[in-house]
């Protein structure tokens, strides 16, 4: 049978002030450590759960991104043209940030040549637009906040990292902690005013490579 557990005169507990020593405390000390014991192991399954997650997530994502790339009718592979290692240490150390591993991984495909399928014209994507696009927002920030005597302007992150740019008005950045994945934010230069825009740098990237292809089927089919 299970522990038969006699009910307790409150008043008594009450004016019990001294801590009655012996077996009861020691008991109570053992469980508690084996409660404790068992959170961390339980802590320690979820972090192992979620950690197997994204990587299942990478791997997935990693997959779909070259499906992606060698199914596209539009893609001309032979154009493909990825940054290297030290293009990426560049941006890293100019801008003193981390990339995460996600966005390397889709710099290290098409960083300097999505095959036609990212619009020079239309959009700053490639390493030579993104290696000095931060420092120019950032710096034609600065110049309308030193002369204008309206409104401040919004606090942007830390560590930002502009990753994507429109008519030098629409901007999508991430903040670049490392990692293995980021958040994606819309910023709009004209408004000054940012909000997140996709959960993961792999969905932005499936939207910005979507959004072409539906362009390119509406005008040539």
């Amino acid at each position: 049978g299970g522990m038969h557990l006699t009910s307790i005169d409150t008043g008594t507990l009450a004016r019990t002030r001294i801590p009655q020593p012996g077996v009861v405390g020691a008991d109570k000390m053992a469980l508690r450590a084996d409660v404790e014991q068992a959170k961390l192991a339980l802590a320690m399954d979820i972090g192992q759960l979620v950690l197997e997650k994204m990587d299942y997530n990478m791997k997935t994502y990693k997959e779909k991104f070259s499906a992606l790339i060698s199914e596209n009718e539009y893609i001309n592979e032979s154009e493909l043209s990825g940054c290297d290692d030290n293009q990426l240490k560049d941006i890293e150390d100019k801008y003193r940030i981390k990339l995460p591993e996600s966005y390397k991984h889709i710099l290290k495909i098409i960083g300097n040549n999505a095959g036609g399928l990212i619009d020079n014209k239309e959009f700053d994507f490639y390493y030579k637009d993104i290696l000095k696009m931060t420092e120019e927002v950032v710096s034609e920030r600065e110049e309308i906040d030193a002369e204008e005597d309206g409104d401040p302007l919004v606090a942007l992150p830390d560590k930002i990292f502009f990753i994507l740019g429109r008519y030098e008005e629409q901007y999508h950045f991430i903040v670049a902690n490392g990692g293995e994945d980021a958040e994606v934010y819309y910023y709009n230069f004209d408004k000054d005013s940012y909000e997140k825009d996709f959960d993961s740098v792999w969905e932005w990237i499936f939207s910005v490579v979507g959004s072409t292809t539906k362009t390119l089927d509406m005008l040539l089919k």
